[in-house]
């Protein structure tokens, strides 16, 4: 994917250099649950599912896309690098999916979180994850883009919640950009 979109049409990917950060963050914390809010074409997926199944069989990682015809890709992808078995996809807007998963039992409170779409919508989406009881003491979320393009009111809000702690990691591709909030302060009362 990095060679197509260095050299035929650029994609909006996360790219080597933000994917290097994502997978050393994953082999660090060895989530067993991941979910990816904003799919696009799986490069995020195939690399998580990839990295995660080398040290859990059983783990699972969601791709939650809006677009039909982008989660087609997705699991065309995901099925042509070998992890079905690891990466479902959920086609629909990313509060109601995450709504349906924990109302069905699909997820409960995942390890990790990587919130990579529309930058306007990270606050509500990030809202809904937390009315949802879905954040664990430990949880990592990861927002990509919160420099440039830019998500000024997530990081914001992410940097005075009182329950977090946040920070900014500098990456080397335009847009770039990582806000990290490494993991909950204190647990959360439902």
């Amino acid at each position: 994917m990095d060679e197509f979109s260095g050299q035929k049409e650029f994609l909006i990917s996360l790219g080597e250099n933000k994917a290097k950060i994502l997978t050393e963050m994953i082999i660090a914390e060895k989530p067993k649950v991941f979910v990816e809010v904003g799919g696009y074409v799986g490069y995020s997926a195939i690399l998580v599912g990839d990295t995660m199944r080398s040290y859990d069989t059983k783990a699972q990682v969601w791709s939650l896309e809006l677009e039909k015809q982008f989660a087609t890709i997705i699991e065309e992808l995901v099925e042509f690098a070998g992890l079905s078995d690891v990466v479902k996809v959920v086609v629909g807007p990313a509060s109601d999916s995450l709504r349906a998963m924990k109302a069905d039992g699909r997820i409960d409170q995942p390890d990790f979180y990587l919130i990579d779409h529309v930058e306007e919508l990270y606050v509500s989406e990030f809202r809904t994850i937390e009315s949802l009881g879905c954040l664990k003491v430990g949880a990592v979320i990861v927002a990509d883009n919160v420099v440039r393009p830019g998500a000024p009111k997530y990081r914001e809000f992410v940097r005075h919640h009182d329950r977090l702690r946040s920070e900014g990691v500098l990456c080397l591709i335009t847009p770039g950009g990582l806000e990290v909030c490494l993991e909950l302060v204190e647990s959360f009362q439902y």
